[in-house]
């Protein structure tokens, strides 16, 4: 979306040096864009970009500062001679993109549905569109979004289109889909793999494990790394934390930190920078868990800073071929008949890839009234704690047939904020429920909510994109989960835990299916019961919450791995 009649030859070499920095060296980038605006060059790249960066810095004031100053410029250019081709309403939907992320979700989708509309509702926008209409729960518009995205990738316009991979995990269930977008987003964002790196033979007995993430805080990331941590065999491997994001003082940091040999902080480095330090650290194997997510520095990878670089907990799929040489999955997750799909090779663990490692439950005195909850008098309490992005209009058409068929039923849901609750409480009323039985509830802490969730009889799940943390946390808390299993990663790793844990016969393979279980289990109390009493008694002592035996199979796994490069 460039307009190069807007600016001299030089500002479009700073523009374009900007692009290049964003994702290797974000500071760079704030200081090119930074003197380039203050000279004049007020263009909607240039705020586009500057908002990115300090997205990507976890400055939110200042990348929504930039946003406002970049729709102004829209606005002020919007109906002039310099809006060709659609030029400002296209900029008008990336900004849009962004004020979803910093709490301005209506205003975004109210522009952007009317950018998108006057543009003639061009393919090209959809992934940018789809992201707005999913943080207001638009659900027919995330169909029609998703059901022209689905026809667009039967071609080859996902070549043109420039979807990140966590955009097509969240509609798509198709693994080659989830997996070529990836190919196509890597090439064009980050820069080529450095070929021919020698590295210098290894100085420590110990082999040296560097965990590179913007996640070691109060995130399920790091509530899972925890136990990988913790249980690391430390006799045999020296332990490193790359920390691409910040310190938000919690207790998890704290205890994550805790676990480990050295913390390294590269959040203000540029990717070279930060490879080199690593590269100086001697690290055998890094193991990255964002992947291409938003808070991701995958061009650091791009250097080749360890000898062995594996993906791993932070994005269920492909990072696009080159950028680790392994992926860390279950057989269910990457099933064979998928396996081909994916250029990596694949580290197998048994039962789950997660790595759950839980404490105690905590002490249930408080009365539900406390924790949010609604009196259920008679009936069940049934619970959706999934990001509301995930929801789609199949699997809500879904949830409102079991609640028409158990009308006693309550469906408790996280509350999504004032952008989404007035579309899910249009869409009760039109589904012809009874006042109530959605109910929506406030975010707690998580100690707070696994006590909530001992609370509730059954857990619905999401698809395509199913739950993760969210299925783990139900099935500790002793709650049953009635789940969908798709085609691609994400859409099976809460069919894998369940499984694993001993519950197959609660995964469906269709939306029929899906309902059947749990009206099922929701009309016969004896079989609910049963499953509840499975789960606190057998999967709570399975292989899904074995985070000792999950660790020792992954650092057999990495032990192979750097046989592999001798």
């Amino acid at each position: 979306m460039t307009a190069e009649f807007l600016h001299s030859p030089e500002q479009i070499d700073v523009l374009a040096r900007a692009r290049k920095l964003l994702l290797t060296d974000p500071k760079a980038a704030e200081s090119l864009l930074s003197g380039y605006l203050k000279e004049g060059g007020g263009s909607p790249e240039a705020y586009f970009l500057l908002t990115n960066v300090y997205d990507h810095m976890g400055q939110r004031k200042s990348a929504l500062k930039a946003t406002h100053d970049m729709l102004a410029t829209l606005d002020r250019l919007g109906g002039s001679v310099h809006d060709v081709q659609g030029f400002v309403d296209r900029w008008r939907v990336a900004a849009c993109n962004n004020l979803c992320r910093f709490g301005e979700e209506l205003k975004a989708f109210s522009i952007a549905q009317q950018a998108y509309d006057r543009l003639g509702r061009p393919l090209g926008l959809a992934p940018a569109y789809l992201f707005v209409a999913q943080a207001v729960g638009h659900f027919s518009e995330i169909a029609r979004l998703a059901e022209a995205l689905g026809k667009g990738y039967e071609g080859d316009v996902h070549l043109n289109l420039n979807e990140t991979p966590r955009s097509s995990t969240i509609w798509c269930g198709n693994p080659e889909i989830n997996v070529r977008v990836a190919k196509v987003w890597r090439q064009s964002n980050l820069p080529p793999m450095a070929n021919n790196v020698a590295f210098a033979e290894r100085v420590s007995a110990k082999i040296r494990v560097g965990y590179l993430s913007g996640d070691f805080r109060n995130h399920p990331t790091s509530r899972l790394v925890k136990g990988l941590l913790k249980n690391h065999d430390r006799s045999r491997f020296e332990v490193f934390l790359f920390c691409s994001g910040w310190d938000d003082g919690s207790n998890l940091r704290k205890e994550v930190v805790s676990y480990v040999d050295a913390v390294h902080s590269v959040a203000e480095l540029s990717d070279l920078e930060a490879s080199q330090l690593i590269r100086r650290l001697n690290i055998d194997i890094l193991v990255e868990l964002n992947g291409p997510t938003r808070a991701h520095r995958l061009g650091i990878l791009a250097h080749r800073v360890a000898p062995v670089q594996i993906g791993y907990l932070g994005f269920p799929g492909s990072y696009g071929g080159d950028l680790v040489d392994y992926i860390i999955a279950d057989k269910n997750t990457i099933p064979p008949q998928t396996r081909e799909f994916y250029p990596e090779r694949i580290i197998y663990v048994s039962g789950t890839y997660q790595v759950n490692d839980y404490e105690p439950l905590p002490e249930s005195g408080v009365a539900d009234t406390q924790l949010g909850l609604p009196d259920r008098g008679d009936g069940q309490l049934l619970g959706v704690f999934n990001r509301s992005n995930k929801i789609t209009l199949e699997a809500w058409n879904a949830w409102c047939s079991i609640l028409r068929q158990v009308p006693s039923a309550t469906l408790c849901i996280l509350d999504p904020g004032k952008a989404v609750a007035p579309s899910l409480r249009a869409h009760a009323k039109n589904q012809k429920l009874r006042a109530g039985q959605i109910r929506l509830l406030p975010g707690l802490t998580h100690s707070e909510h696994l006590m909530r969730l001992t609370r509730f009889d059954l857990m619905l799940d999401t698809w395509p994109y199913g739950g993760h943390t969210t299925t783990a946390d139900a099935l500790w808390a002793g709650v049953p989960v009635v789940a969908m299993e798709c085609d691609s990663f994400a859409g099976r790793v809460s069919s894998g835990l369940l499984k694993a844990g001993g519950l197959g016969a609660l995964v469906a393979t269709d939306p029929k299916q899906y309902v059947g279980i749990a009206t099922r289990l929701l009309l016969e109390p004896e079989a609910l019961q049963r499953a509840k009493k499975w789960v606190s008694e057998k999967t709570r002592r399975s292989i899904v919450f074995d985070s000792l035996t999950r660790t020792r199979e992954i650092e057999e796994a990495y032990l192979r791995c750097l046989e592999s490069t001798s």
